[in-house]
């Protein structure tokens, strides 16, 4: 029985196979310039750009690391950017209501992360005003895990946490295997 050889291992050993053949030309170069001709420079090219490749394609190949399953560990930035890119995607569709995070928001309206209808998603404390009549109150906007990531935009949830948790699960449903197979259906047919 064989055992694989890990992704890891077969990467360093062929970096390492490379560098060693580009020292070696790298030498013969410097040492019988005269023998070579233009092979060494073109040779010497050739590595470096296969040197190159391979570092690149492993730097591509280096998943992100997943951000936290509870969204009130997730870093102040990444939250406001989530936000941000709700509230503009609701002013591109021109929805009825805007959103802002509510930064001084109070001990009892902070973010926490809930389970609805099996789907994770993380609620955030925000502002929300109708772009109507300049009305303002509170609410939180709800994003999704997706196993690795939470994304946006964000589904906006009046009230209170009770109300935006009911509000959420009315409005969030997992994929049916048949919707999921439409999907990919659709993907294919364009």
């Amino acid at each position: 029985m064989t055992m694989p050889i890990p992704e890891r291992m077969l990467w360093g050993g062929l970096t390492a196979m490379l560098a060693a053949a580009s020292v070696a030309i790298v030498l013969v170069a410097l040492l019988a310039p005269h023998h070579l001709g233009w092979v060494a420079p073109f040779t010497l090219g050739s590595v470096g750009v296969v040197l190159l490749a391979v570092y690149l394609t492993r730097k591509l190949q280096q998943p992100k690391p997943a951000e936290p399953e509870q969204f009130e560990t997730l870093e102040a930035s990444r939250i406001a950017e989530l936000i941000r890119g709700t509230s503009l995607q609701l002013r591109n569709m021109r929805y009825r209501y805007s959103v802002r995070l509510d930064r001084h928001a109070a001990h009892d309206r902070q973010p926490f992360t809930k389970i609805v209808n099996t789907i994770r998603l993380g609620f955030m404390p925000v502002i929300i005003t109708d772009n109507g009549t300049d009305r303002q109150g509170y609410g939180y906007v709800a994003f999704v895990y997706d196993g690795r990531r939470w994304r946006g935009p964000g589904l906006p949830c009046p009230n209170e946490r009770e109300d935006a948790i009911a509000h959420a699960a009315r409005c969030v449903a997992p994929l049916d295997q048949d919707d999921e197979s439409d999907r990919h259906d659709d993907r294919h047919e364009s």
